[in-house]
């Protein structure tokens, strides 16, 4: 065989391989479509958990000699309470006029959240509401928030369509709704599911001081620890 036609042939076959190189991957490409229809236009359509909130209110008058709650009010308060029960989805709001009101209804308020605490209300469920227009009136609302969990009893129904499927596979939905079920199911408040959490009050004077060091150039020096003689 010559050297020109030696060339030639492997030619032939480089681009014969190339060629059915190109047809296995378009044949699985194809297969791949036919399982796995395209995305475009995809809507997650798994059913979500929902919460509802409910809200009652107590509201307790306040005389303007008066510094802090009566035995009286504080029993029709805990009357209030006890008839609302107790579930793991309950929130208080504290709301009277503390910027714009008398200087009692800050004790009040502080006396209100501490018996609130002392009675197993977590601090980060119980808020202080600024309402301008209770000077003289000092409001416990509770927000009871409910997991309302989806129902996953019902399967994605096929459609006719260019692949014979729809834009989401049958089973796929009933794995989401499954795990987010479980996800109302395990959650501890229900609030979260709503939104982020607030962040704690603070003074912030531990902050403050650490950038006034920084600006009288005393930075403290970082402490160094070790578990054994270094050499």
């Amino acid at each position: 065989m010559t050297p020109s036609r030696d060339i030639a042939c492997r030619s032939a076959r480089l681009i014969l391989a190339a060629s059915l190189t190109v047809t296995a991957l378009a044949a699985c490409d194809r297969t791949t479509n036919t399982y796995f229809p395209p995305r475009h236009g995809y809507v997650d359509t798994t059913p979500r958990n929902e919460v509802s909130l409910a809200t009652s209110q107590h509201r307790m008058d306040l005389d303007r000699v008066q510094t802090r709650l009566s035995r009286a009010q504080i029993d029709r308060l805990n009357q209030f309470l006890t008839m609302q029960g107790r579930e793991e989805g309950d929130h208080i709001e504290i709301r009277t006029a503390l910027m714009a009101g008398p200087q009692r209804n800050g004790a009040i308020v502080d006396d209100l959240h501490r018996s609130f605490v002392a009675g197993g209300y977590a601090p980060s469920r119980i808020r202080v509401v600024e309402t301008p227009q209770l000077r003289d009136i000092v409001e416990v609302a509770l927000l009871r928030y409910t997991v309302v969990l989806p129902d996953c009893g019902h399967e994605v129904v096929k459609r006719t369509g260019i692949q014979g499927w729809s834009d989401e596979p049958v089973g796929e939905r009933a794995l989401g709704c499954a795990n987010e079920r479980n996800l109302g199911l395990m959650i501890a408040d229900p609030r979260d599911l709503t939104g982020d959490r607030e962040l704690a009050p603070s003074p912030g004077y531990r902050e403050a001081d650490a950038v006034q060091r920084y600006r009288l150039d005393k930075i403290k020096e970082i402490e160094r620890d070790q578990t054994s003689e270094a050499k």
